[in-house]
């Protein structure tokens, strides 16, 4: 509506004049936030590629990673009373909350 508004005002000249800086103006502003996009993906992709190697990296000396995991895992012994108390390596849950209860402040 105001394209035709503006057409029907000014001559030919000027409203051609007008619409291909606007055009003009738009391209670029559209540029300018490419590059910047552009640019943040790049560098978000350089940074995945980094991470990518340094992971490949580290699993190529698994050997010691597995056993320490192994370890870990035949740490964890999970009572069958009721399957809620966990203990692992000592540690008694139920006395650490009721440590942390502010009942028992009082």
């Amino acid at each position: 509506v105001l394209g035709v508004i503006i057409q029907k005002l000014f001559p030919n000249w000027l409203f051609l004049t007008i619409a291909a800086l606007v055009l003009a103006f738009t391209s670029y502003k559209t540029y300018i936030k490419f590059f910047a996009t552009y640019k943040k993906e790049k560098a978000a992709r350089a940074e995945m590629h980094r991470r990518e190697t340094m992971a490949e990296s580290k699993h190529s000396t698994v050997g010691a990673d597995d056993e320490a995991d192994a370890t870990a895992t035949e740490a964890c012994d999970v009572t069958n009373e009721d399957s809620t108390a966990i203990a692992v390596d000592g540690f008694d849950s139920d006395k650490a909350e009721a440590e942390d209860d502010p009942k028992d402040l009082e």
